[in-house]
Protein backbone atom coordinates (compact mmCIF):
# COMPACT_ATOMS: atom_id res chain seq x y z
CA UNK A 1 0.00 0.00 0.00
CA UNK A 2 1.14 3.25 -0.95
CA UNK A 3 1.37 5.91 1.91
CA UNK A 4 2.27 9.51 1.34
CA UNK A 5 3.75 11.32 4.24
CA UNK A 6 4.65 14.78 4.73
CA UNK A 7 8.72 15.19 4.98
CA UNK A 8 8.92 18.84 5.05
CA UNK A 9 8.09 22.45 3.01
CA UNK A 10 9.51 23.75 0.14
CA UNK A 11 10.62 27.77 0.11
CA UNK A 12 7.16 28.79 -1.34
CA UNK A 13 5.63 26.42 1.82
CA UNK A 14 4.52 24.15 -0.53
CA UNK A 15 4.54 20.17 1.44
CA UNK A 16 7.34 17.78 0.07
CA UNK A 17 6.26 14.42 0.38
CA UNK A 18 7.49 11.06 0.25
CA UNK A 19 5.60 7.92 -0.62
CA UNK A 20 6.21 5.30 1.59
CA UNK A 21 5.74 1.29 0.33
CA UNK A 22 3.98 0.45 3.74
CA UNK A 23 3.11 -3.29 3.79
CA UNK A 24 1.48 -4.36 6.78
CA UNK A 25 1.30 -7.59 8.35
CA UNK A 26 -1.50 -8.22 10.36
CA UNK A 27 -1.99 -10.69 13.76
CA UNK A 28 -5.34 -11.21 14.76
CA UNK A 29 -6.25 -12.42 18.19
CA UNK A 30 -9.40 -12.51 20.37
CA UNK A 31 -9.20 -10.39 23.38
CA UNK A 32 -13.17 -11.20 24.58
CA UNK A 33 -16.79 -10.93 23.90
CA UNK A 34 -19.97 -10.04 24.48
CA UNK A 35 -23.45 -12.15 24.03
CA UNK A 36 -27.25 -10.61 24.44
CA UNK A 37 -30.72 -12.38 24.43
CA UNK A 38 -33.02 -12.03 21.51
CA UNK A 39 -36.52 -12.29 21.18
CA UNK A 40 -37.51 -12.77 17.17
CA UNK A 41 -41.01 -10.41 16.84
CA UNK A 42 -41.50 -11.38 13.66
CA UNK A 43 -42.37 -14.77 14.54
CA UNK A 44 -45.38 -16.50 15.61
CA UNK A 45 -44.96 -17.76 18.21
CA UNK A 46 -41.98 -15.82 19.46
CA UNK A 47 -39.00 -17.64 19.16
CA UNK A 48 -36.50 -16.54 21.87
CA UNK A 49 -32.17 -16.87 21.11
CA UNK A 50 -30.66 -16.90 23.81
CA UNK A 51 -26.51 -15.66 24.35
CA UNK A 52 -26.47 -14.63 20.53
CA UNK A 53 -22.91 -13.13 20.10
CA UNK A 54 -23.23 -9.75 19.55
CA UNK A 55 -19.96 -8.37 19.92
CA UNK A 56 -15.95 -9.71 19.57
CA UNK A 57 -13.63 -8.13 20.77
CA UNK A 58 -10.00 -8.23 18.61
CA UNK A 59 -6.34 -7.71 19.93
CA UNK A 60 -4.71 -6.72 16.26
CA UNK A 61 -1.26 -6.24 15.62
CA UNK A 62 0.04 -4.35 12.95
CA UNK A 63 3.96 -4.60 11.24
CA UNK A 64 5.19 -2.75 8.85
CA UNK A 65 7.81 -5.02 7.70
CA UNK A 66 9.48 -2.31 4.68
CA UNK A 67 12.39 -1.43 7.04
CA UNK A 68 13.30 1.66 4.76
CA UNK A 69 9.91 3.24 6.35
CA UNK A 70 11.64 3.29 9.98
CA UNK A 71 13.38 6.11 9.28
CA UNK A 72 10.19 8.34 8.91
CA UNK A 73 8.65 7.00 12.21
CA UNK A 74 6.47 10.11 14.17
CA UNK A 75 8.23 11.26 17.51
CA UNK A 76 7.53 8.57 20.41
CA UNK A 77 7.21 5.47 18.02
CA UNK A 78 10.16 2.78 19.01
CA UNK A 79 9.37 0.47 16.26
CA UNK A 80 7.07 -0.26 13.25
CA UNK A 81 4.41 -2.06 14.97
CA UNK A 82 1.39 -0.75 16.35
CA UNK A 83 -1.03 -2.98 18.29
CA UNK A 84 -4.74 -2.10 19.35
CA UNK A 85 -7.70 -3.65 20.91
CA UNK A 86 -11.17 -3.02 18.09
CA UNK A 87 -14.95 -4.17 18.94
CA UNK A 88 -16.34 -5.97 16.00
CA UNK A 89 -20.42 -5.80 15.53
CA UNK A 90 -21.46 -8.93 14.22
CA UNK A 91 -24.95 -8.99 12.42
CA UNK A 92 -26.65 -11.23 15.29
CA UNK A 93 -30.36 -9.46 14.43
CA UNK A 94 -30.38 -10.52 10.96
CA UNK A 95 -28.93 -14.09 12.53
CA UNK A 96 -31.55 -14.04 14.68
CA UNK A 97 -34.23 -13.17 12.26
CA UNK A 98 -32.96 -15.93 9.78
CA UNK A 99 -31.83 -13.82 7.21
CA UNK A 100 -28.12 -14.73 7.70
CA UNK A 101 -26.17 -18.20 7.91
CA UNK A 102 -23.27 -18.60 9.87
CA UNK A 103 -23.58 -17.27 13.78
CA UNK A 104 -24.06 -20.60 15.41
CA UNK A 105 -26.34 -19.90 18.61
CA UNK A 106 -26.53 -20.63 21.58
CA UNK A 107 -23.30 -19.85 23.00
CA UNK A 108 -22.47 -22.47 24.87
CA UNK A 109 -21.85 -24.03 21.45
CA UNK A 110 -19.22 -21.47 20.55
CA UNK A 111 -15.46 -21.62 20.46
CA UNK A 112 -13.17 -18.49 20.92
CA UNK A 113 -12.08 -19.77 17.37
CA UNK A 114 -15.35 -19.48 15.82
CA UNK A 115 -15.80 -16.09 17.27
CA UNK A 116 -12.47 -14.90 16.13
CA UNK A 117 -13.23 -16.22 12.58
CA UNK A 118 -16.62 -14.11 12.28
CA UNK A 119 -14.36 -11.01 13.01
CA UNK A 120 -12.24 -11.78 10.84
CA UNK A 121 -14.29 -12.07 8.17
CA UNK A 122 -15.95 -9.16 8.81
CA UNK A 123 -12.95 -6.89 8.92
CA UNK A 124 -11.54 -8.26 6.09
CA UNK A 125 -13.36 -6.89 3.65
CA UNK A 126 -12.03 -4.73 1.20
CA UNK A 127 -13.39 -1.28 2.71
CA UNK A 128 -12.66 -2.31 6.54
CA UNK A 129 -9.17 -4.13 5.77
CA UNK A 130 -7.90 -0.39 3.59
CA UNK A 131 -9.27 1.73 6.25
CA UNK A 132 -7.49 -0.55 9.18
CA UNK A 133 -4.14 -0.45 7.07
CA UNK A 134 -4.20 3.37 6.83
CA UNK A 135 -4.96 3.90 10.65
CA UNK A 136 -1.93 1.40 11.55
CA UNK A 137 0.06 3.51 8.79
CA UNK A 138 -1.13 7.08 10.11
CA UNK A 139 -0.30 5.92 13.64
CA UNK A 140 3.21 4.67 12.94
CA UNK A 141 4.02 7.57 10.23
CA UNK A 142 1.29 10.43 11.14
CA UNK A 143 -0.87 12.02 8.45
CA UNK A 144 -1.55 11.33 4.91
CA UNK A 145 -1.20 13.54 2.71
CA UNK A 146 -1.55 13.51 -1.02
Amino acid sequence: MDYIIKTGTDSEGAAVTTTLNVQMNLVWEYSNHEAQNFVNNQEMPRRREDNMVKMVRLKITGTDTTTANASHLVDGQADQTHEEYLKVYLPWRAKANGELPGFLTPYQNVTQDIMLNWAKTIMLEDDKLLALKDKFAQTLYGDRHS
